[in-house]
């Protein structure tokens, strides 16, 4: 068993410890907050710089490496996005499913996935059944024996959506 005397210093040591952390944490809060005090300033004062460069130099990049920035190219929209290609659809296990699966089109940012019942020869009333960014969706609940058109179109770029692609049309098991 410890003395009384040993147990005291041990003791005495560990809330010195305890303090010290406390005062450590409050040192390092206080030098996080001064340091992001500072960063707020030069950022401000880079912001500031930069639009004077920007606007001074009129894009010549000599200039604007002269004031110690780096020049860029300026932010381009993407184009028109063209008609997306490769729909295909895969008939799955499942009665009534039908898996769409399509290539990637650059710029887009979405797609809009379209189906309509086939009747006498042509699509019915295309009606929209998935908009998302993957490059598939399983098409359910459609009625087996009954022959679809699905269609696809690219959202995204300068115009907002690309035509559409070509129809691809499959009887559902």
């Amino acid at each position: 068993m410890p003395s009384t005397a040993s147990f005291d210093r041990d003791l005495a040591d560990f809330e010195n410890s305890v303090i010290e952390l406390d005062n450590l944490r409050l040192l390092v809060k206080s030098l996080t907050e001064q340091k992001n005090r500072k960063r707020q300033v030069l950022e401000s004062q880079l912001t500031m710089r930069g639009d004077y460069v920007q606007l001074t130099s009129k894009g010549n990049v000599e200039v604007i490496a002269s004031a110690g920035l780096s020049a860029r190219r300026p932010r381009t929209r993407p184009g028109v996005l063209p008609a997306p290609l490769g729909l295909r659809l895969e008939v799955t296990q499942v009665s009534g499913e039908v898996l769409a699966r399509w290539l990637t089109v650059t710029g887009a940012r979405i797609y809009l996935l379209e189906c309509a019942q086939i009747i006498d020869g042509e699509p019915l009333a295309w009606a929209q059944i998935h908009i998302g960014g993957k490059l598939m969706f399983l098409a359910q609940q459609l009625t087996p024996g009954q022959h679809y058109a699905f269609r696809l179109t690219a959202l995204g770029g300068a115009t907002g959506s690309s035509p559409c692609s070509p129809v691809v049309e499959r009887m559902v098991a």
